[in-house]
């Protein structure tokens, strides 16, 4: 009788656990974008207009700032705020003190200074302005 085949072992079967599927969740909404912004020393006043309609409930007019170089001011956006249209602001601007003397008029507002888009993408925030001479463009 002739010799069986040498007994090979079977390889054990590995059972891999399949990941669960990740839903991507919704792309982030787009940046608010500032199409133009314009200071009247006139009424001290700061008009803004963005890329699409805005909601100036949880507008913070502290951090939105105006530094008027040539009358040596600085002014806040604390002042009333009113839409004059769906993508524009026009907010009164308070006196908060003193600059040096310079040729320039320009805005700083940080990104939480409250307006957001309310006009598809909604929710987009705008990012604010680092040293943006006005009248912008």
């Amino acid at each position: 009788m002739p010799n069986p085949p040498p007994f090979t072992p079977l390889k054990p079967r590995v059972h891999r656990k399949r990941r669960a599927a990740v839903a991507a969740g919704p792309p982030p909404p787009l940046a608010l974008t500032l199409i133009s912004a314009d200071y009247a020393d006139v009424d001290t006043t700061l008009t803004l207009v963005f890329d699409r309609a805005i909601d100036i409930g949880g507008l913070d007019g502290n951090e939105i700032k105006v530094d008027d170089q040539p009358l040596g001011v600085r002014f806040l956006a604390t002042g009333a705020a009113m839409l004059l249209a769906p993508t524009t602001v026009r907010i009164e601007l308070v006196e908060d003190g003193g600059i040096p003397d310079g040729d320039d008029v320009f805005v700083n507002a940080s990104a939480a200074s409250g307006i957001i888009a309310v006009a598809p993408p909604v929710g987009g925030t705008w990012g604010g302005a680092t040293d943006l001479s006005l009248p912008f463009p």
